[in-house]
């Protein structure tokens, strides 16, 4: 089921980031992807590629969130809490409570109880700020920069703010971080 769509998609970032070659080489040649459903597929490859392409948006909210634990945690743990940030903001097809639940189950197999009620809080706070937003300032996105709230270096998001005006960098932003179309 998706529990397996996460792990996949799990495999998919680490393979890409060690050198693996650029994300569509690794998706096309990975053997656990080729024996998921198509459903499953999709949504390993969706997520995979939705936290690459967000990773900097990712890392700053979990920092927030995390109080300034993030950058210490393992790294397993912070992939855990990239891929659960990611269902939560990013990935309509998974209910919430999934994604909290199954990042708590996968960080009880990494680390320990500690580690995986970390988890817990962290995401349990990300959905209820997803579904009763607070005033854009108290949000954890009102604390981040341009260029995480854009997921790109911060002289590229101010060039465009500079260039374009808010409206026209936000309509770029929402069009360069949407997910392209593949084909399985």
């Amino acid at each position: 089921g998706s529990g397996n769509a996460r792990s996949v998609a799990y495999d998919l970032i680490t393979s890409a980031l060690k050198g693996g070659g650029p994300f569509e080489h690794v998706r096309l040649e990975h053997e656990g992807l080729r024996r998921l459903s198509a459903r499953d597929r999709a949504l390993a490859v969706h997520m995979a590629a939705g936290v690459l392409r967000r990773l900097r948006t990712l890392d700053a909210r979990a920092a927030l969130l995390t109080n300034g634990k993030f950058s210490g945690l393992p790294e397993p743990i912070r992939w855990i809490l990239r891929l659960g940030l990611f269902q939560v903001f990013g990935c309509d097809r998974v209910p919430p409570h999934a994604a909290v639940s199954t990042a708590v189950e996968a960080a009880k197999s990494v680390s320990h109880r500690g580690i995986a009620g970390l988890v817990n809080a962290v995401l349990r706070r990300a959905v209820r700020e997803k579904e009763n937003p607070p005033a854009r300032t108290e949000s954890v996105a009102g604390q981040m920069s341009l260029g995480e709230r854009l997921s790109m270096p911060d002289w590229l998001a101010e060039q465009l703010l500079a260039r374009f005006g808010s409206d026209t960098a936000g309509r770029i932003e929402r069009w360069a971080n949407s997910p392209p179309t593949f084909y399985y």
